[in-house]
């Protein structure tokens, strides 16, 4: 018998509340969405899938997969909502949970797990919780059948000022079993249901992905790809060495972009930043890279660099090339990319690993991507004539999968399966063999013991030996014959660690450490070296450690590098060094020697590397406090939280005779900006992009400007000028004769004909 519903008001009462429902409660449902990908330029050979978009998700900026299969994204509606930047205080950020309900391999349901966020910037999920941060906090919180449980005030400094493009994020767990962030000198780990939080070097802007051992990358707005040539802490040993061959290093030199049309960019009006047509010729935003891992590209995209470039709407792909110890990376083509796009709103700003080996695209896509503190009166021009300002609530989660190719399904993981969770150790994909270790270590599942064990001292290298040898230092189950195993291993990154593992190891005291190095020296391998030369000085004293890095030395005369890892090594035994060559006993080196002097002074003059010490508040008095936190949101990002300067995008500061001198010359390039060669010191430096000024941010007051100056000159100076808010004011109005930017010769031609101090 048919229903005559006609009749049935109750029933049609009660789907049209379930139905208001659907749109405003915390879970939406919705049928999949037919984007339009044609405008869209991927290499031949792959093919781009939308997997969720709006209205599921608004302005997504960070994901994660959870154990289940599904997307945790960090949404982030407040950031450049309008052309104004109007509402980025409004609590309008969410973390949501994306599900694919039919399993075609598109999201189909959101539900919310934390809302009413203010600015939040950084997401992980680790430790059976989730990790997130809104400034300045960073909390975990544990999950409770999708829903937040206990809150945890992990750290209460993880943001301490700045504007949201140079706040801490993009949390990841290293195969050290740390989790790191760009853009932070802290680090942080939970034991014994604690979190500590450890000190380290300050890393990139907007990103952070690292390698299969552990070595962080990173980037900044102008420099595509940057990284570390060894392990997080393993230059970071002594406090009085300023480290610049061995961290930060620019692994992509090249910054040429090539955009399938005249995308606008900030600073368009700088000659050199667009060509006859207007195209944008340099990279200016780059953010979120990652270095693709898995088998199910062809095998030679694996281990290649992939970068966000906004600013273009394009995914950039880099080839690696390793020499010796070194690493450098070249674009993959001339005047392609791996992904272009006329599309204005395709904003990509964050690459993922996937479950199954494809590589995931978090896209903001908007329209105004230029943060209200540095907008140029240029760029607001060219939004407001292109109506970017309109293009806003939308979102898109894509997938670079090959073409035509079957994708595997998510891997499952069952955590009483321990010799299931050990092999997948040795899994081509990244995101599963980090879990896995991830699932051993976080809930100490130390009855796989043996099975690891196994693993590390295996004969032939599998990546996994490298993930397994750090579970057992985790556990500090690395035993005398399993040390012994690892290092007699051939391969120089194996028994390297473990060299360099020794040092907080139980089983230190078993070795002839010196001898031990001496015979690993034997095989005469940069990358063996590295781990021997970063190690030995900070386990064992005396003579044959002395002589052990005098043969260093004439293996690596010229190699800043190398010397570099000495001097953080021999913390404490500068002088002891330097007193054994001056014996006679062995020839000198000028280099190495030069970088134990520089730490010798800096310890007598009291300059440690600031960015090692703890962060704290306010340690400039209240004074200078406002001037502490505009530099951190202005200035610090390309010049350094210490001030000293960022490889092939600003000088430094720190004792700069710029810092020192004339407070007017100061002044005038904080306001008009600079660009060109710029000597500092008598040294020549070169940048890939113009220091903007800040006289037209509608946001800085003169006092502002002055607030900086004021940090400045007691920072990184000791000497200089005094300076008033009206003489500020006069600055302003003394701009270029251009009308664009002060060069080093403009400069000084302008003070000398104004007779300006």
């Amino acid at each position: 018998m048919i229903e005559d519903k006609r009749n049935n008001w109750p029933s049609y009462i009660i789907f049209g509340i379930l139905l208001l429902c659907s749109f405003s409660c915390k879970e939406k449902k919705v049928n999949e969405k037919s984007i339009d990908l044609s405008t869209y330029q991927v290499e031949a050979g792959f093919e781009l899938e939308v997997l969720a978009s709006e209205p599921l998700l608004m302005a997504p900026m960070v994901m994660d997969f959870d154990l289940k299969g599904r997307m945790w994204v960090l949404e982030l509606p407040g950031y450049m909502a309008n052309i104004d930047g109007e509402g980025e205080d409004e609590p309008s950020g969410r973390i949501i949970i994306l599900k694919d309900r039919d399993r075609n391999g598109r999201m189909d349901e959101s539900k919310i797990f934390l809302d009413k966020l203010v600015a939040p910037r950084a997401m992980l999920l680790a430790y059976d919780g989730l990790l997130y941060a809104e400034p300045p906090y960073l909390w975990f919180v544990e999950i409770e059948d999708d829903k937040p449980g206990k809150k945890i005030l992990v750290d209460s400094a993880y943001v301490l000022t700045g504007n949201i493009e140079h706040q801490a994020n993009a949390l990841t767990m290293n195969i050290d079993n740390w989790i790191y962030s760009a853009r932070s000198n802290a680090r942080y780990q939970r034991k014994n249901g604690e979190w500590i939080k450890g000190q380290t070097a300050y890393r990139g802007q907007w990103g952070m992905t690292k390698d299969p051992l552990g070595r962080l990358f990173y980037n900044d707005n102008s420099n595509q790809f940057q990284g570390d040539l060894v392990l997080p802490m393993a230059a970071l040993n002594n406090p009085w060495l300023h480290p610049k061959y061995s961290i930060r290093q620019q692994i992509a030199s090249d910054q040429r972009m090539y955009p399938l049309h005249a995308a606008i960019i900030n600073r368009g009006y700088v000659e050199g930043s667009l060509d006859e047509h207007g195209m944008p010729l340099r990279i200016t935003s780059s953010c979120g890279p990652v270095i693709y891992q898995s088998d199910l590209f062809p095998a030679d995209y694996n281990g290649n660099s992939f970068v966000c470039l906004p600013e273009g709407n394009i995914i950039k792909r880099n080839i690696f090339q390793y020499n010796g110890a070194k690493i450098s990376a070249t674009q993959a083509w001339e005047k392609k990319e791996f992904i272009a796009s006329t599309d204005l709103a395709f904003r990509p700003v964050n690459l993922y690993n996937g479950p199954e080996g494809a590589m995931y695209v978090v896209d903001l896509h908007k329209g105004v991507i230029q943060h209200r503190a540095y907008m140029s009166p240029y760029l607001r021009a060219k939004i407001e004539e292109l109506e970017l300002d309109t293009i806003v609530g939308y979102g898109r989660i894509l997938r670079v999968v090959p073409e035509g190719d079957t994708i595997p399904n998510f891997p499952t993981f069952d955590k009483e399966d321990l010799i299931d969770l050990v092999e997948k150790l040795r899994s081509p994909h990244v995101w599963v063999r980090d879990k896995a270790q991830q699932i051993l270590v976080q809930n100490e599942l130390k009855k796989a013991l043996t099975e690891l064990v196994e693993l590390a001292v295996e004969r032939e290298f599998s990546i996994g030996q490298i993930h397994a040898i750090w579970i057992l230092q985790e556990w500090d189950a690395l035993s005398l014959l399993t040390m012994t195993d690892l290092l007699s291993n051939s391969n120089p990154h194996v028994s390297g660690l473990a060299f360099s593992l020794l040092e907080n190891s139980s089983r230190k005291e078993d070795f002839d450490i010196v001898k031990t190095a001496n015979d690993l020296s034997q095989r005469k391998n940069p990358e063996l070296d590295v781990y021997l030369i970063a190690s030995l000085g900070k386990m064992a004293s005396g003579e044959k450690v002395m002589r052990f890095y005098k043969n260093m030395a004439r293996r690596y005369l010229k190699d800043p590098f190398f010397a570099e890892l000495a001097v953080s090594a021999l913390r404490g035994k500068e002088q002891a060094y330097l007193d054994y060559e001056r014996m006679g006993k062995v020839s000198g080196s000028s280099l190495w020697n030069g970088l134990l002097k520089e730490a010798i002074a800096n310890k007598k003059e009291d300059k440690p590397n600031k960015e090692m010490l703890p962060a704290v508040n306010n340690p400039y008095g209240d004074k200078r406090q406002k001037g502490l936190e505009l530099y951190r949101e202005y200035c610090s990002v390309c010049h350094g939280e210490a001030g000293g300067g960022t490889q092939n995008l600003a000088p430094p500061l720190d004792g700069s005779e710029y810092i020192t001198g004339s407070t007017d010359r100061l002044g005038l390039i904080m306001l008009h900006g600079m660009q060109g060669p710029i000597h500092i010191n008598g040294k020549r430096y070169e940048f890939n992009a113009a220091m903007p000024g800040i006289g037209d941010n509608p946001h800085l007051s003169d006092k502002d400007v002055l607030s900086i100056i004021l940090f400045l000159r007691n920072a990184f100076s000791t000497q200089g000028t005094a300076i008033t808010e009206e003489r500020i004011k006069d600055l302003r109005e003394l701009k270029p004769k251009d009308g664009a930017m002060y060069t080093e010769e403009l400069l000084k031609e302008f003070l000398d004909e104004s007779k300006i101090e």
